[in-house]
């Protein structure tokens, strides 16, 4: 195709720099003979109008100043990806490799790191590469000399090119027979319209900032996708999608607004990972056993949940173990760590949360803490089925902590009396048999690296290096160890009573 004979609309273009779509192409009344481009621009403050001039319609913008009108010679349909290849691989090496020679000062130098040629022959020697990097090179389409260049090619990056449809990144894939990683983001697609044969070995696809209101069309184009990333796009809700390999998809950035929007995802087979951040998604509805039944990992980070029983609603999914839940409304009320034990406690199964692991211990310690912060909710609506079915509505998780800690006594959350600031626990060192159980008085608020100090004192005979771990009375096979020394002794809810273990 050239600027002098075919009509270009809809081709993507380039003008110093910037990247926009032809939406006119022909002869503009009052502004000066020949042939005119009108131009949408990807940035909308780079235009001037919305495709207007001296009251006459040329085309239509989705921004009233992102059109413009420009001359064939300023701008640029861009390059065959062969072409923008041997450029950037090869002209790229032999600059690399001369300003390494002679150095910054221009004096030829006479030492060399080692390896450092061989390191820029292996980046010039594109037969042999297996990761191809050409994004922002305004690549318009493909040849069939990219199978001679670079046979190897399992991931390619074609981001910020000038592909303008389907057809323009066939004629790319089709000549790459490894192909299994796709990156193609920021470029906007007139039509996805096109053949689907060199897509069918497509593994992975990057697909972020196209302007994409749908994804039927990937899903139809793409069957085999095990990865999916479309963020920063306009989807706004979600058909069911054709994808039975699909094991993680990334919808950040984009207009669900509702979980309903994603529900359709549920029924994927093999979806293990969904990224859902920044989608303004309110609340969480109450979800089925069959949803999302291989889905482990969610990421649901600046969203407008604002109920704690949208959290709740989450534990019902069967391999749910991560969730990174960051920047809701719903965690202005607290502070992070009880946020945290919060969500521990609603969500049973969680191994992760925001990437810190879920110890025994902290689930142990968050469950004590919760059945304690509702407790007098608990025991003043227990006598009444009504209020405590409306308790229990409100707070899912808590007859599973009843059941397996005990409920809590008046005592405990009644406020009658000042908590004891001193606990008196059991030392063992089963190892310093002739020491036998020493009793001491510690306060709740000791850190576990300052009992670690301690611990010298008590036994002088006892090495440096320590493994220290409690035992509940009320369940004394269980030993829990003390994973976190800048906690304290009541984050791990020491009782009196209870024994602390010394090992080595």
């Amino acid at each position: 195709m050239t600027l002098d004979s075919d009509s270009v609309v809809g081709r993507r273009v380039e003008c110093d720099g910037h990247r926009g779509t032809v939406r006119y192409d022909g002869e503009i009344e009052g502004a000066g003979a020949g042939r005119w481009l009108g131009v949408e621009w990807d940035e909308p403050l780079r235009g001037k109008h919305d495709g207007v001039h001296q009251g006459r319609k040329y085309f239509d913008t989705n921004h009233p100043t992102a059109g413009s009108f420009v001359r064939l010679h300023k701008v640029t349909l861009g390059r065959c990806c062969s072409e923008a290849l041997l450029e950037h691989y090869e002209s790229n090496f032999e600059a690399q490799l001369t300003s390494f020679r002679t150095g910054s000062s221009g004096v030829l130098k006479t030492a060399e790191f080692v390896g450092f040629d061989k390191h820029l022959e292996k980046i010039s020697n594109h037969h042999s590469l297996q990761i191809v990097v050409l994004s922002g090179l305004a690549i318009r389409d493909g040849d069939s000399r990219l199978s001679e260049l670079c046979p190897k090619v399992e991931e390619l990056d074609v981001s910020k090119n000038l592909l303008s449809n389907v057809e323009d990144l066939a004629s790319i894939v089709k000549h790459l027979p490894r192909l299994k990683t796709l990156l193609i983001s920021h470029n906007l697609f007139n039509s996805w319209a096109g053949p689907k044969e060199p897509f069918a070995r497509v593994e992975n696809l990057v697909a972020g900032n196209m302007d994409l209101e749908q994804l039927d069309d990937i899903a139809d184009i793409f069957p085999n996708l095990v990865s999916l990333k479309v963020p920063h796009n306009r989807l706004s809700n979600l058909t069911y999608l054709n994808l039975p390999f699909l094991q993680e998809l990334d919808l950040e950035g984009n207009q669900l607004g509702s979980w309903e929007a994603v529900h359709s995802l549920s029924k994927l087979p093999n979806l293990q990972i969904l990224h859902l951040n920044n989608n303004g998604i309110p609340s969480i509805p109450v979800l089925s056993q069959d949803d999302f039944p291989q889905l482990r990992t969610l990421f649901l980070t600046n969203n407008k949940v604002s109920e704690w029983v949208s959290v709740s609603n989450l534990d019902i999914l069967p391999a749910l173990e991560e969730l990174i839940f960051k920047e809701n409304p719903v965690l202005t009320a607290e502070n992070t760590e009880t946020n945290r034990q919060i969500l521990i406690c609603r969500l049973n199964k969680l191994k992760t949360l925001d990437k810190v692991c879920v110890t025994a211990a902290e689930k142990k310690g968050a469950a004590f803490d919760y059945l304690k912060k509702y407790g007098m909710e608990f025991l003043a609506c227990r006598a009444d089925p009504r209020e405590l079915n409306k308790f229990l509505n409100a707070h899912p998780c808590y007859q599973r902590l009843v059941d397996a800690h005990g409920a809590p006594e008046a005592s405990e959350v009644g406020g009658q009396k000042k908590p004891n600031l001193l606990i008196s626990v059991v030392i063992k060192c089963p190892q310093l048999e002739q020491i036998g159980q020493l009793e001491k008085k510690l306060p709740r608020t000791m850190k576990v690296q300052r009992l670690r100090g301690l611990m010298p004192k008590l036994l002088p005979s006892a090495p440096n290096r320590l493994k220290l771990s409690y035992i509940c009375q009320d369940k004394p096979d269980i030993k829990y160890e003390f994973d976190n020394d800048l906690k304290d002794l009541a984050f791990y809810s020491i009782e009196d009573n209870d024994s602390i273990l010394v090992e080595w």
